[in-house]
């Protein structure tokens, strides 16, 4: 009879433990999924960031395969990291492998980014080194795709002189300078902005209104430091944007969202991009 009873007592139990187990489960479904799913995506690209600074660290100070490494451990994380791409291509140069950098900027130019006056510029610097008839093709590409393309000319210029094509050379020298004037400056620099601002409508066309007026240097300079050297220099900030992230990273794991919140919008405000995980997180706000 005793037994009887300690195997009664251990049945139940058994089903008591098991149903703990199954609602815990259940509550970590309903709060601990959606933080896990908020999370991952932005956790990536925070990951992927990190590593692209790693890597820019290892570029300036010519750890050219560390640099790699990490550039390609951003790639794989956000295979749309066209920053990466690029200063991956620029790694791989810096050691001579330039066909290997030729080959990741056209599989970066295969994605369509903003800035493919720089790519092409960039692979005809490359390019140079092997194949001079592509090369002097690409570079025509550069200028044309090119905003301010002042030291395109330059670097064509130099290639020409290289070959001793004087006379070209000269040309080109001379259609850089005429660039090398303030207020070509100052406007190459703010189509440059039309073009990393095409996805707030706003902005674009408040840059183009500009664009499309016979301003004066002085009112170009005004335009210029508002839009351009404010916008870079002091919000256009990774660094700062991914402190902000964290910090209502930190806050949303508390519950705190109003916190969270705020300082998720300064992140945006001060890296307003999609490769901020800022933004994805604000959609759960609803904005």
């Amino acid at each position: 009879m005793i037994k009887k009873d300690w195997e009664n007592r251990i049945i139940i139990f058994s089903q008591i433990v098991v149903w703990i187990i199954i609602l815990s489960i259940v509550v970590f479904a309903e709060t601990g999924t959606g933080f896990i799913a908020r999370s991952s995506e932005s956790g990536k690209d925070s990951e992927a960031l990190s590593y692209f600074e790693h890597g820019m660290n290892n570029l300036q100070q010519k750890n050219f395969r560390l640099a790699i490494t990490n550039f390609q451990e951003a790639i794989s994380l956000k295979p749309d990291f066209h920053e990466a791409f690029t200063n991956l291509a620029i790694s791989h140069a810096k050691i001579f492998e330039y066909e290997k950098a030729v080959q990741i900027l056209e599989k970066c130019l295969k994605q369509n980014p903003k800035k493919k006056y720089l790519i092409y510029h960039n692979m005809a610097q490359f390019l140079k080194n092997y194949d001079q008839e592509k090369a002097e093709k690409i570079y025509q590409i550069a200028i044309d795709q090119n905003p301010y393309p002042k030291f395109v000319y330059f670097d064509l210029g130099d290639f020409y002189w290289e070959q001793d094509r004087f006379e070209l050379a000269v040309q080109n020298y001379m259609e850089g300078l005429k660039l090398h004037n303030l207020k070509d400056y100052y406007k190459g620099n703010l189509l440059i902005q039309k073009l990393a601002f095409a996805d707030s409508s706003k902005k674009f066309e408040q840059i183009g209104k500009f664009l499309t007026e016979n301003l004066s240097e002085d009112s170009l300079r005004t335009i210029y430091d508002d839009i351009v050297f404010d916008h870079y220099y002091l919000k256009n900030n990774r660094k700062i944007a991914d402190k902000y992230f964290r910090i209502g990273m930190h806050h949303l794991n508390q519950n705190k969202n109003l916190v969270a919140k705020w300082y998720l919008e300064k992140s945006v405000e001060y890296w307003n991009n999609n490769k901020n995980p800022a933004q994805q997180q604000l959609k759960m706000f609803g904005k």
